[in-house]
């Protein structure tokens, strides 16, 4: 409930897994989503090659900005030696659609990508994996 009332006051919503429809529409009202872009937790994701390992990455950031037009933007929240987090945002991903639907949703991915393989390699000790992750694991 404190968790709750904390958000509410801040105009934080907090969508239920699954909910697209509800994300699509914070978006094209102008708000913000925050997603989880290094985990692919559904039954659906795209196979791309993480450190040259194929892996399956969540496709809701590369979607949701295909279909909405909006750029992604990667954060991550790094900790720091004294226990206080730091909440860092990269440059926003532009990207202009092909008009190829399969292929856009590759590229952005792969762009994506790109800065995920940067953090994971800086700050290694920040990344964890609490299951399974490469492709060929989850055989």
């Amino acid at each position: 409930m404190f968790h709750s009332t904390k958000r509410a006051k801040r105009s934080i919503c907090i969508a239920p897994c699954r909910a697209a429809r509800d994300c699509l529409k914070f978006l094209r009202e102008n708000k913000i989503i925050a997603l989880v872009g290094d985990r692919n937790f559904g039954s659906k994701g795209t196979l791309i090659d993480l450190f040259g390992l194929p892996t399956y990455l969540p496709e809701g950031p590369a979607v949701f900005s295909l279909k909405v037009g909006t750029p992604i933007i990667p954060a991550f929240v790094l900790r720091n030696p004294d226990d206080t987090h730091t909440l860092t945002f990269e440059k926003p991903i532009e990207f202009t659609p092909t008009g190829d639907k399969d292929n856009d949703l590759l590229e952005l991915m792969e762009k994506y990508k790109l800065v995920i393989e940067h953090y994971i390699k800086t700050y290694p000790e920040h990344w964890f994996m609490f299951r399974k992750f490469w492709a060929e694991q989850e055989k």
